[in-house]
């Protein structure tokens, strides 16, 4: 049971994962979400007003932000995203497209990798308009919310990761290539 339980997931997976550009496991959960939203809005909405969804995440969250935002945008509702330190979501690589989504909003602290992963090299962005900034820039504002100083990696550091990275796994199909 369990061996036709795994297949079975697998299978699922993979009828969920819709746009191949899209990262799989960001993909796949985005998907799922917007079906429970769908679910949602017909049955909780009024049959005569339009829905306008307001979706934000952060980290994991900001990428499912990211492609649920594009979704509904893609199915012509009014849907505004805020993500939070997203990370790469698709390999999209048309400008134009990408851009298009102008009520996609990333937030992306330029000091923490969650928002340089997967890597650019891979052939990875985000959809909507990238928002940057450094909170190594603002160490007082992170002390007086958090009562700590701010511990941020050089940009050296980050680059050096980066570069290890995409050593190990050249490309986006290197990932999935086990010696």
């Amino acid at each position: 049971i369990s061996g036709q339980m795994s297949n079975m997931t697998v299978f699922s997976a993979l009828m969920d994962w819709k746009n191949r550009l899209d990262h799989k496991g960001f993909s796949v959960s985005a998907e799922r979400l917007c079906r429970k939203i769908n679910d949602y809005i017909s049955t909780h909405s009024d049959p005569d007003t339009t829905p306008v969804l307001l979706v934000t995440g952060q980290s994991r969250g900001g990428a499912l932000t990211n492609l649920v935002g594009k979704h509904f945008t893609d199915g012509g509702v009014r849907c505004l995203a805020y993500g939070f330190n997203v990370p790469m979501t698709t390999c999209e690589n048309d400008q134009s497209i990408l851009r298009s989504y102008t009520t996609l909003f990333n937030i992306v602290n330029e000091d923490d990798l969650v928002s340089k992963i997967p890597c650019a090299a891979w052939g990875f962005s985000r959809y909507g308009t990238d928002v940057s900034y450094k909170m190594s820039s603002f160490p007082s504002l992170w002390s007086a919310y958090f009562g700590e100083p701010h511990y941020a990696l050089s940009d050296r550091t980050v680059s050096q990761f980066l570069q290890v990275i995409t050593t190990l796994a050249p490309s986006r199909k290197a990932l999935y290539e086990f010696d």
